[in-house]
């Protein structure tokens, strides 16, 4: 996307907004790439956003969270501060043997592609799953965690999926228990 809409990716990052990488397409899986065209793949993106927003991406989620074992060195060694490729825990924490690395949780309960697309779903089942977690979250007597929140543009980007989305953020923002924030923001904690 910034490759062929660099303005558009310009003004998300002029706005505020952290732009990340989510590798060249979603074709792009590095657990099945060699060495050299994953590291490739990871310059390419990074340069795209780079040259597009003027800034450097600190974040990376492989595409459908396909991390190979070179995956974590690669992001260090281009600059990278986090990486979402992780189900293993509920709060980030530094990844072993790469210290300037932090694991990013990523959940999939609010996730628009499984279920508005894979499941059927409308978009309104969105804001009901995240209030039934939000709301029931006191019951469970668990610690801190963090649940992402994730739209794509080509799933959520229409004005039903836009009106789901904000309804979900509104929900977030008046719970008392709830922090709203970003990777970016996690990854410095």
């Amino acid at each position: 996307v910034v490759d062929r809409y660099p303005a558009l990716a310009k003004a998300i990052a002029d706005r505020g907004h952290h732009v990340a990488a989510h590798a060249w397409s979603q074709g792009t899986l590095p657990a099945y790439l060699s060495a050299e065209d994953e590291e490739a793949d990871i310059v390419r993106c990074t340069q795209a956003i780079l040259t597009a927003t003027g800034h450097h991406p600190l974040g990376w989620l492989s595409p459908r969270c396909t991390p190979s074992d070179r995956t974590s060195a690669l992001l260090v060694k281009h600059g990278y501060a986090w990486h979402a490729d992780t189900f293993d825990s509920d709060v980030p924490y530094t990844m072993p043997g790469h210290p300037s690395l932090i694991a990013m949780p990523f959940t999939m309960e609010v996730n628009d592609m499984p279920l508005y697309v894979r499941y059927g779903n409308e978009p309104d089942a969105f804001v009901r799953t995240l209030a039934k977690i939000v709301e029931g979250w006191p019951r469970l007597g668990a610690p801190k965690a963090c649940l992402d929140i994730t739209v794509h543009a080509h799933v959520f980007g229409r004005p039903y999926g836009l009106l789901a989305f904000l309804d979900a953020l509104t929900l977030v923002k008046n719970s008392p228990h709830c922090w709203l924030a970003n990777h970016r923001v996690l990854s410095a904690l």
